[in-house]
């Protein structure tokens, strides 16, 4: 049970734009060898993938816990269960998450010669107020002008939900 279920606190956090990469997810933790089928290997794997969409966020590997909470929650692990606080990053996986993010750039066309770094700064690295109501999450992400281009962004993130998630996750950007 998370460690919020019974109250409809609210969490604030800076990496709320990661839900842009979601679709991505299944595919980036077979890649990594994280995953097996519907589920992760285990506790250490799904903690791994935490700090590996960490890094996709902001290049760091060693987040305070208070950081991760969407990133556990993207991950299938319960908001307030303790984790790891860190993880050496291996150049493989640093590849293959420059390289996700690459071609999320390449397609997300509107995006044109944009930089991983730029994707990172303009959507990635959002704020955003994370709230646990009846059965589900709900996150809300602080918008920007720069969001008139999530019209052209050809796949949908408004409600997230992986086989390895306990609850969905309902977006509202924009």
């Amino acid at each position: 049970m998370d460690a919020l279920s019974e109250s409809e606190e609210a969490i604030y956090i800076a990496n709320a734009g990661m839900v842009l990469v979601t679709p991505y997810l299944p595919q980036l933790f077979r890649m990594l060898e994280l995953t097996d089928g519907a589920k992760f290997k285990g506790e250490c794997a799904a903690e791994r993938a935490i700090h590996l969409l960490q890094f996709m966020v902001n290049e760091s590997c060693d987040s305070p816990e208070f950081l991760l909470s969407l990133n556990k929650l993207l991950c299938g692990v319960p908001a307030g269960l303790p984790i790891v606080w860190e993880i050496e990053l291996l150049q493989r996986e640093r590849e293959v998450i420059e390289g996700m993010l690459t071609a999320i750039i390449q397609n997300w066309t509107i995006l044109g010669n944009t930089s991983v770094q730029g994707l990172r700064e303009s959507f990635l690295q959002r704020s955003g107020r994370l709230q646990l109501k009846e059965d589900s999450w709900h996150l809300k992400v602080e918008p920007k002008g720069i969001d008139v281009l999530l019209d052209r962004l050809p796949w949908s993130f408004a409600l997230i939900k992986h086989p390895w998630m306990a609850r969905p996750i309902h977006v509202e950007w924009r």
